[in-house]
């Protein structure tokens, strides 16, 4: 073998392996987890800047990764097409470069590098970076060149180019299980991500103290009578009303109220009462959530679609949704679920269908009609039921267990097996 044929499969080599890093940089870059890239990059990692400023400009990585592979794809096509004649003559030596050229290149320049790039993006990455950078400079006149008939063509097909969202929020929710099957997160920051990504799906209704259940005080109440009242609850923030309920006056802070108490003086009720907020009950609690941020205030009054009083809602109840059920001292802990042997559950009527869904890993259809569990099950019998009464729904049997007076207090749910469900 002479000198020069040494050279031209030196330098076939060489054009090979460049085919190589153009194929497997373009895999390694489009696998890499960007996210982790910008943890990196605030944690100051080497070559991390390198790395982002590569990604930063997408049009001028493209084109540059494409029009390399293609330059030395054709360089070493030629080359070995030149070597192979010089050997076997025009005829044979063109068919035997086709044939060999096309085996090596998607060998050793397509699959394989690609492949190892696919399993080891994050190091290929940033070992490419460097040198991408430089040859992002060195081919930028070519580059521009050609992006800018390439998008005059997108143009003239009037296909646009835009930037899609990072991840839907259904991806992220994918992300979030995936992150608690992986073990690396726990299943209360799992619970809390989940929480942040649902509230603007969520209405203050589906979170609020129903009118029936809050706790109100009336400003014709003596000072005595409100002063027990107030010692009797745990409540901070007291809605007053004036003749009955749907004629909500204003609420009280009870550190407000004991203050004035404690000074001996005599004052009116309607002295330290705050105006009443009124919100409607369809409100997301994400948007409420800034409002009682922005507005400085901790309460709010539903009024239903006819500005009756539908509840009340804290700030306290929306920070729920995203850490959980929060207690304090003088909280009494109420067990809303209550375990059975055979596998059934007993709730309180008034857990949210939303809760009891997550507490059973299924997904229960949200309705307008009703929010919580003895919502659902009145709504299934349509009647008042009485005890022991049940129905069917989703694959699940309830049956109210517990009443008062027409209140469903209590409710059972059983999953049924296919032999319990009715044809």
């Amino acid at each position: 073998m002479d000198l020069s044929t040494t050279l031209h499969l030196l330098a076939l080599f060489v054009l090979i392996l460049c085919s190589g890093f153009f194929s497997g940089s373009e895999t390694a870059l489009m696998a890499l987890n960007k996210l982790k890239l910008r943890h990196q990059l605030m944690e100051g990692r080497k070559g991390a800047k390198i790395l982002d400023k590569v990604l930063s400009r997408p049009d001028s990585l493209i084109g540059t990764i494409l029009l390399g592979n293609n330059l030395v794809n054709v360089a070493s096509s030629a080359l070995a097409t030149s070597l192979a004649i010089s050997i076997w003559g025009p005829d044979l030596g063109i068919l035997y470069a086709t044939i060999i050229m096309t085996l090596v290149l998607l060998i050793f320049a397509e699959v394989t590098p690609k492949t190892f790039s696919a399993y080891h993006s994050e190091g290929v990455s940033y070992f490419v970076a460097r040198p991408l950078a430089l040859l992002m400079i060195a081919l930028k006149p070519l580059v521009v060149f050609i992006t800018f008939f390439s998008n005059g063509i997108l143009k003239i097909l009037g296909i646009k180019k835009k930037k899609g969202d990072v991840f839907s929020e259904d991806e992220l929710k994918t992300m979030i299980l995936l992150g608690e099957e992986e073990g690396i997160l726990g299943s209360k920051k799992k619970d809390m991500l989940h929480g942040i990504l649902e509230l603007r799906d969520i209405s203050v209704k589906d979170v609020m103290v129903p009118r029936t259940e809050m706790f109100a005080l009336s400003v014709e109440d003596s000072l005595d009578d409100i002063t027990k009242a107030i010692i009797a609850t745990s409540h901070s923030r007291i809605p007053v009303y004036k003749g009955d309920i749907e004629k909500i006056e204003g609420v009280i802070m009870v550190n407000e109220f004991l203050k004035a108490l404690a000074l001996g003086k005599e004052f009116k009720l309607e002295s330290i009462i705050s105006d009443p907020y009124f919100i409607p009950e369809t409100k997301k609690i994400q948007e409420q959530l800034a409002d009682f941020q922005k507005k400085r205030i901790h309460m709010a009054i539903i009024l239903d679609e006819f500005g009756g009083i539908e509840g009340l809602v804290t700030m306290e109840d929306l920070l729920e949704e995203i850490v959980g059920e929060i207690w304090d001292e003088s909280d009494s802990r109420v067990t809303q679920i209550v375990r059975h042997k055979d596998g059934s559950i007993t709730v309180e009527g008034k857990m949210t269908v939303r809760d009891l869904a997550k507490e059973l890993g299924v997904e229960l259809p949200d309705e307008d009609d009703f929010n919580t569990v003895a919502g659902l099950l009145l709504d299934g019998l349509g009647a008042i039921p009485g005890i022991g009464e049940s129905f069917e729904y989703m694959g699940f049997e309830f049956t109210a267990s517990k009443l008062d007076g027409q209140a469903v207090k209590k409710v059972k749910v059983k999953k049924l097996s296919e032999g319990d469900k009715c044809e």
